[in-house]
Order: structure tokens, then C-alpha cells, then sequence
């Protein structure tokens, strides 16, 4: 498995290098192969002299960063008995991290969240939040409260009963094998005239209230698991049929069930589209209460 760790030396950014180091020393402990990237992206074209190339293309500047990038690791984690690679990239982080995934074939790629102020964020957006939108491989979005990697761990996902949401619900399996942790799988009913629920087999059913549809999904639900038991092997599973409106309702349950982290399935929509629309996948990258874990559109 390859995780690729993004880094601006920040503050910030220091719970996904916790999240990349832990989880792959975890990984090893289970004799998986595993290989890590700590990337740290530098968006450094002079502006005053035209044509001058990059700061990156002056070798002292390399040598410069590079030690900057390790000095950094060394102030905030420890990494003993953790190899890594350690690459430096021209341009913005939401452009060059997504090649690097792609040329290293990785599986996973962590970021921070951002600190930056909501108005900032609405109107040039996050690395975060632009990655989250069409994730390149397994999206770790970090939360500073981190997890609890020794004291039995807790994650969720949500699941719709689409493609998207089996994938998420096969990661967060996996996952939650990886570091024994207890798996929560969240649906949401919402009430029939919400545009954003499916209805898809339900146009003919009538629901005289919200009971009869939570039993109906209850019932789904067990069906949705069933399909996936061969991938959920091995991990405690605990159901949850929820009415109410998704991102709130979520959200809600990862901060009063103190979830380590949250699993979502994106359908890879344009940031354009999102942005007008709205989705769920969106409301719960702004106000997760936990590290959110995204999977990449089919």
C-alpha cells in the first residue's frame, strides 16, 4: 500500500503526517507492504523577474526546503522505523498533489484541515475542500483530534445503498480491520419531500409517516450489508437507521458518539455543480467533527 502524505509545514498539516506515520506502522505490523510519500508542494515562480524559473530549480533552494521538510518531521512526529520518500513539488497542492498520486499509483493521500477563516474559504476554497470535491485515490482529510489508535477506536460510515457508498463502506471495513477498530454504518431517512433523498422504489409505497420508512430502510439496510458480509468479515458492525437530513444528522452522530473517523463515498461531481446543488458529501467535509475519509468516484 502506498499513503502519500501532504505537508505545508504547518500546524495544520500535522495530523495527517500523525495519521500517515501511525497507519502505516500498523500496516507493517501486519507484514503488508507499504511504501510513503511525505509531499510538500511549492507554489514559487518569481513573480518579479520573468522567466526565471522556479525556486525549486536552483539546487540550494531544493537542498534548502528539502532540509526545511525534515526539520519539520523531526519538531513533530516521530518517524523511527517508518521509511519514507520525501518529493518536492512545483505548484499548487490541489494541481500537483493529484499527479503524484497518479504517477505513484497511491492508494491513499492525506491532508489538514484548514484553519483558514469561512468567508476565505467560500470564495477561493481550501486544498482540503478542492481535493475532497474528485479525491485522486483515498482522501485522509485529518482532524486535530486525531484518533485513538490505542484505546479502541470508533469509526462510521455513511451509506445511500449506492455504488459510491459500497466502496466506502468496503474502505472503512478494511480500515477498521487494520487498526481493530468497531464500525458504525449510518443511514439517514429523510422525510419523503427532501429532493435529495432516493425514492427510487418507493414512488408506489405509501408512507402515512416517517416509522413505516425507517422500518423499510432498516430492512434495506440489513439487505446493503448482506451483499458486502464477505468484505466486513472480521470487524464488529453496529447499524444505525437515523431520520432526519443527512449532513446534520451525521455529523451530529459522529460528535456525540465521539467517532475516531467518518466514511463517505463521493460521486465526483464539479466543484461548480456541488456548489449550486449542494450535497451531502460537501456539508459533512465543512462540519465533520472527526477525521473524514473519502473514497474516489468509480
Amino acid at each position: 500500500m502506498h499513503l502519500v502524505i501532504a505537508t505545508d509545514l504547518s500546524k495544520g498539516s500535522v495530523p495527517s503526517a500523525l495519521w500517515g506515520f501511525r497507519y502505516a506502522r500498523r500496516l507493517e505490523a501486519r507484514d503488508a507492504d507499504v511504501e510513503l510519500t511525505v509531499a510538500h508542494a511549492v507554489h514559487s515562480r518569481y513573480p518579479q523577474i520573468v522567466d526565471q524559473g522556479t525556486r525549486l530549480d536552483d539546487p540550494d533552494n531544493r537542498r534548502q526546503i528539502a532540509h526545511e521538510v525534515e526539520d519539520w518531521l523531526e519538531r513533530n512526529l516521530d518517524t523511527s522505523g517508518v521509511p519514507y520518500e520525501t518529493e518536492l513539488l512545483d505548484g499548487r497542492p490541489r494541481d500537483v498533489l493529484p499527479e503524484l498520486v497518479d504517477d505513484l499509483e497511491a492508494d491513499w493521500l492525506a491532508t489538514g484541515v484548514t484553519g483558514r477563516g469561512a468567508l476565505s474559504k467560500l470564495i477561493v476554497g481550501s486544498t482540503s475542500e478542492a481535493l475532497a470535491h474528485n479525491p485522486p485515490c483515498n482522501l485522509a482529510i485529518s482532524h486535530p483530534r486525531g484518533i485513538e489508535w490505542d484505546d479502541e477506536p470508533t469509526i462510521g460510515v455513511g451509506v445511500d445503498f449506492t455504488d459510491s457508498s459500497q466502496r466506502a463502506t468496503r474502505l472503512a471495513a478494511e480500515f477498521a480491520r487494520n487498526i481493530d477498530a468497531s464500525l458504525h454504518v449510518l443511514h439517514v431517512v429523510s422525510p419523503p419531500t427532501y429532493e435529495g433523498y432516493p425514492l427510487e422504489g418507493l414512488a408506489d409505497t405509501d408512507f402515512e409517516d416517517m416509522s413505516a420508512l425507517v422500518d423499510r430502510m432498516r430492512s434495506e439496510l440489513d439487505g446493503f450489508l448482506d451483499d458486502l458480509e464477505s468484505d466486513l468479515e472480521g470487524v464488529e458492525i453496529r447499524r444505525h437507521v437515523l431520520s432526519g437530513y443527512p449532513t446534520e444528522e451525521i455529523t451530529h452522530f459522529a460528535e456525540d458518539e465521539e467517532l475516531d473517523g467518518l466514511f463517505v463515498g463521493t460521486a465526483g461531481r464539479s466543484a461548480m455543480a456541488d456548489f449550486v446543488v449542494g450535497s451531502v458529501e460537501r456539508g459533512i467535509v465543512k462540519h465533520a467533527p472527526c477525521s473524514l475519509f473519502l473514497t474516489p468516484p468509480a
